[in-house]
Order: structure tokens, then C-alpha cells, then sequence
């Protein structure tokens, strides 16, 4: 489903300049393609380095729209970094859904978990709209 969502995403981010996409994913699925949409606007971090929060709180202060994503086991071990975020970052994470569960736990964040493409695209709008701290866990 991971395919699925990035094909939406890219055509957000053909549409809205102001999305920046930070990719600390092991897979190489959909990162040719997300280098050609985002161009100047994709980075790829290294998954070892956690800087990548770090980084999308930057690019949120400069009213750009980070996408960090990341393989959920990496995002486990910086939950605490993640206490008492305020701004708009979005986290799209992959593999174990009990990090989904842990950051459920977090004031302030919001959880999506679409279980199907036609969940994917219902909630696509409501990403694109919503502003603050969001997590979307993809299986």
C-alpha cells in the first residue's frame, strides 16, 4: 500500500510547492519517482540518523510541509523527541504497528492507520488540510 500512497502524494506535491520530503526509508520503493516530483524539495537521510525529526521541525518553521518518511522500528527509538510537538510535521511510517499505538499516547498527535487504497484516498484530502503533528502508519 506504501506505492499507492506515494503515487497520491506525488501528485499533492506536483500541486503544493510548499511540501518538502524527507526520506529515511531502508526500501527503494518510489524514491526515483519522489526525486522526480519533489526535485529540489526531496532529501534522502540516512535511516541510522534520527537528525531527520530534527530536520523536518526546521523546514516546519519556515512554513514549508515536511513528510519524514521513515521505517517505524527507527522512529521507536525518538518517540521522546516527538513530546509536546506543536508543529506541522507529517510522519509516514512502515512495519510495526505498535508504533502507531505508542504515538496514539502522545498529546497533541493525531493517528491515522488506512487499512485499504479506498481508506488511502478518503483520508489523502483530510492530510493534505490538516495542520499539526500528524502520523500516518502505512502496513
Amino acid at each position: 500500500m506504501i506505492e499507492d500512497f506515494l503515487k497520491e502524494w506525488m501528485t499533492l506535491g506536483a500541486r503544493l510547492k510548499n511540501i518538502v520530503v524527507l526520506d529515511a526509508r531502508q526500501s527503494m520503493v518510489g524514491k526515483s519517482d519522489l526525486r522526480r516530483v519533489f526535485s529540489d524539495r526531496y532529501f534522502e537521510m540516512d535511516p541510522a540518523l534520527i537528525l531527520v525529526l530534527d530536520e523536518a521541525k526546521g523546514f516546519a518553521l519556515t512554513q514549508k510541509s515536511p513528510v519524514v518518511l521513515i521505517d517505524s522500528d527507527v522512529l521507536a527509538s525518538s518517540l521522546k523527541s516527538l513530546m509536546g510537538e506543536t508543529l506541522n510535521l507529517k510522519i509516514v511510517g512502515m512495519g510495526d504497528k505498535k508504533v502507531a499505538n505508542l504515538v496514539r499516547e502522545i498529546p497533541g498527535w493525531e493517528v491515522m492507520m488506512p487499512q485499504s487504497e479506498y481508506e488511502l484516498k478518503q483520508i489523502i484530502p483530510k492530510i493534505e488540510s490538516h495542520f499539526g503533528p500528524l502520523y500516518i502508519h502505512m502496513l
